[in-house]
């Protein structure tokens, strides 16, 4: 296994953007990797674009492993972030939700493999264009 870290000063600069943040990895021990370091430093993981609104309407510090059935998802959340004013769709009651996220305490990461993103990027759902800091390990 290799030696994949985060390195720290890159977790320090993400605290208090008012963007989402990017982890791209490659093979699954980098994800394992990120994964870990995100859990060291308190960060909860959202399994769903609607526990991503919500854990981002509460200003908890979140990470979401990005994947085809949520990608949309992500990437809307993820365009308006830094907007000030989130929104999602409420499944059960078809509704549409308003949060404002808070940046004094909350940080939103997105772990995403190399590959989806760039598939993702033929489709006109670029993550690096709507999202701030990113790090890819080597």
């Amino acid at each position: 296994m290799n030696k994949v870290a985060i390195p720290s000063d890159f977790l320090s600069y993400t605290r208090f953007q008012k963007e989402a943040s990017l982890l791209i990895y490659r093979t699954s021990d980098e994800l394992k990797a990120f994964e870990k370091r995100l859990q060291e430093e308190k960060f909860v993981e959202a399994l769903d674009g609607s526990e991503l609104f919500h854990t981002v309407k509460e200003g908890e510090k979140v990470y979401i492993i990005l994947n085809n059935k949520n990608a949309k998802e992500v990437y809307d959340l993820s365009a308006e972030y830094p907007t000030g004013q989130v929104s999602f769709k409420n499944a059960a009651t078809q509704k549409i939700e308003w949060a404002n996220p808070n940046y004094s305490v909350g940080s939103f990461f997105v772990v995403a493999d190399a590959e989806l993103l760039a598939e993702l990027e033929n489709k006109n759902m670029s993550l690096r264009n709507v999202s701030g800091l990113a790090y890819q390990y080597r």
